[in-house]
């Protein structure tokens, strides 16, 4: 649609056209080639910057962030790709190509991935969409953890299926949902539960527990989250992460950034 929109303002303030005239943009070829090529381009910048991953985990400032950086990198390649050896009577023509193209591709894609976005938040928000959810744990600070998520205004999207028992002493959490057992099971439970999301509620004590449930989760597609009590033990290796109101700590397991990791993905198809 931005192609679209340049072609029809150049043919109207450029070639002295009108906007009623937009079909002839048609006969020009490189707007066909652009048709073409552009929507392609697109998809690889948008894939490499990580945006068709975790649809359901996407929010309304993160999709802000990434269109606009992606819009100012993809334009400018675009810009001096196919747009700068035009014709020009002036050098002004340039920049308002530039800016048609840029405003154009950064509303319309913004305005596309907003709507998808907040239908998605909100139905999360409402409980209609929620994630498989196991907590690690069931002392206190598990029981005041999942009380705080459970008095959040809007739903945070998890779907408890229960807990595991970190050191079968702790089992606070038994009035809130299933007891599964111990931690030695957690691979079986994620696997049986289609678990997606995992809330580790260790105490700050039981280092080698939570070093253990960390070997286990490594190999597994799980989002792995922790009560802020224990942050100091993972220094360095998480993130905040609160997009639903949840107070936890999501671990980043990934050590290459996402646009690292897709260009290797497709050097490696290559």
């Amino acid at each position: 649609m931005s192609w679209t929109l340049l072609f029809v303002y150049r043919n109207v303030m450029f070639e002295e056209g009108t906007w009623s005239d937009w079909q002839i943009c048609f006969e020009d070829d490189r707007f066909s080639l652009g048709l073409a090529i552009i929507p392609v381009f697109w998809l690889g910048v948008h894939a490499i910057a990580g945006m068709y991953l975790k649809p359901l985990k996407r929010h309304r400032i993160l999709e802000v962030g990434q269109v606009t950086w992606t819009t100012l990198v993809g334009v400018l390649v675009l810009f001096f790709a196919l747009l700068l050896d035009d014709a020009i009577v002036s050098y002004k023509q340039y920049y308002a190509s530039l800016s048609v193209l840029l405003l154009g591709h950064w509303t319309f894609t913004l305005f596309g991935r907003l709507v998808i976005t907040t239908r998605t938040v909100k139905k999360i928000h409402s409980g209609k969409w929620s994630f498989p959810t196991l907590v690690i744990g069931g002392n206190e600070r598990a029981v005041k953890t999942i009380e705080e998520i459970n008095g959040l205004r809007k739903h945070p999207g998890y779907a408890f299926k229960g807990f595991l028992q970190a050191n079968g002493a702790d089992t606070a959490l038994e009035q809130f949902m299933p007891n599964l057992g111990k931690v030695d099971s957690l691979e079986s439970v994620i696997e049986t539960h289609e678990i997606e999301e995992v809330i580790i509620a260790i105490g700050s004590g039981d280092h080698a527990i939570l070093e253990s449930v960390l070997n286990v989760l490594e190999g597994m597609a799980v989002e792995v989250r922790i009560i802020p009590d224990i942050y100091d033990i993972l220094s360095g290796s998480v993130r905040m992460s609160s997009i639903y109101g949840a107070p936890l700590i999501e671990i980043d397991r990934q050590i290459m950034p996402q646009w690292q990791r897709s260009l290797k993905r497709a050097m490696d198809w290559v």
